[in-house]
């Protein structure tokens, strides 16, 4: 995914994000997914003005949202 994007605090940004879904052979595309929706999401909704805390902020949230999908998606079987 890339483009270009605004944070809630004005900065524009121009983004690309790879994210590789091995990590599993069933969640592995879900995950990676999850992962750009998240990344974007926190982006987007971002009041920081400081590039490095975004991106920080968006990828702990992206690690968090993985996490939580994988523990309910194992609790399904």
């Amino acid at each position: 995914m890339s483009g270009d994007l605004e944070t809630k605090s004005k900065l524009k940004l121009v983004v690309g994000i790879v994210a590789d879904g091995v990590g599993s052979a069933d969640f592995g595309a879900n995950a990676a997914q999850i992962a750009i929706e998240t990344v974007i999401k926190s982006f987007k909704e971002s009041d920081d003005t400081s590039i490095p805390q975004i991106i920080d902020m968006a990828m702990k949230q992206a690690n968090m949202d993985v996490f939580e999908e994988n523990n309910r998606s194992k609790g399904e079987d």
